[in-house]
């Protein structure tokens, strides 16, 4: 066995699960193994990278059997070489899972939207002089980065897996036991599923940086627009908090060659960021 998914509680009847639940579970599963896999595979995953058809020959678990003291599903790799990805895997949600799992520590978690105007405040106050570039804030993004970018990849498929925990009354529970060069065992009650949600998908602001883009779309109804970076050759989704600022970008509207400045801040998922393409929030229009 290198990978079993268990279902406890109330979930199970008779030795039965809803095929709703397990298939969502199982699919979510395989999921982040996938982004686990694909973070080895391309030396580290950038944002929208995808599986080819190569990659879904090489990364195959198979089916082991069904265990019916609860109801369990153990997976083997087809290949010795899937031990790294496996170790990946566990690696992304381990501190987390450790975290989610400590029931009594309160979870301080801010409100984005908060950060973007303290920060726009800040700015209006102390001027633009220390605004950094983009390609210093590549060089150097700062210290609230400390995950790679796969493990909010692979942690968003993770979050999906167990999912039913938390959608389903009862007393419900997954677990999940991953074997690589050692084995671990990550169980997901509905407190702990809940809180997992929580971290890994709580977003915090990195320091600001001035970047040149052109505009390649904009979405009023949800204060968003596309953009393309012009250093690092990638589209980037830019988040606004009022629509006053999305109307900045308005002149550039079915303009794409034409470039212009803004100031932004990423928006850092969980400690993870794609320095190349990930998501930013407009804070000052440059012109």
């Amino acid at each position: 066995m290198t990978l079993k998914v268990r279902f406890a509680g109330d979930f199970v009847q008779n030795n039965q699960i809803p095929m709703g639940i397990l298939a969502h579970t199982l699919f979510y599963t395989e999921k982040a193994f996938e982004r686990a896999y694909l973070d080895i595979e391309r030396g580290g995953i950038r944002k929208n990278e995808y599986m080819r058809k190569e990659d879904y020959r090489r990364a195959i678990l198979l089916f082991e059997g069904v265990q019916y003291s609860s109801i369990g599903f153990n997976f083997n790799e087809q290949s010795s070489e899937l031990i790294t990805p496996l170790n990946r895997l566990k690696r992304s949600f381990f501190s987390q899972h450790e975290k989610a799992a400590k029931e009594g520590e309160d979870l301080e978690l801010s409100d984005v939207k908060e950060q973007v105007e303290l920060t726009k405040r800040i700015i209006e106050t102390n001027g633009i002089q220390s605004i950094q570039e983009y390609s210093e804030f590549v060089a150097n993004p700062g210290d609230k980065i400390i995950r790679e970018f796969g493990d909010r990849s692979i942690n968003k498929y993770v979050d999906r897996a167990i999912n039913p925990v938390r959608n389903n009354e009862g007393d419900n529970i997954i677990e999940i036991t991953i074997k690589g060069d050692e084995t671990n065992t990550f169980t997901f009650n509905s407190v702990i599923a809940e809180r997992f949600g929580k971290i890994v998908s709580h977003k915090t602001l990195g320091k600001p940086f001035a970047l040149t883009a052109t505009l390649v779309s904009a979405d009023n109804i949800n204060l968003k627009a596309k953009i393309y970076n012009t250093t690092s050759k990638r589209q980037m989704n830019v988040f606004f908090t009022v629509l006053d600022d999305l109307v900045d970008f308005s002149p550039y509207i079915g303009k794409k060659s034409e470039q212009f400045q803004f100031i932004a801040a990423p928006v850092i998922e969980s400690g993870s960021y794609d320095l190349s393409s990930g998501d930013v929030y407009f804070l000052m229009f440059l012109g």
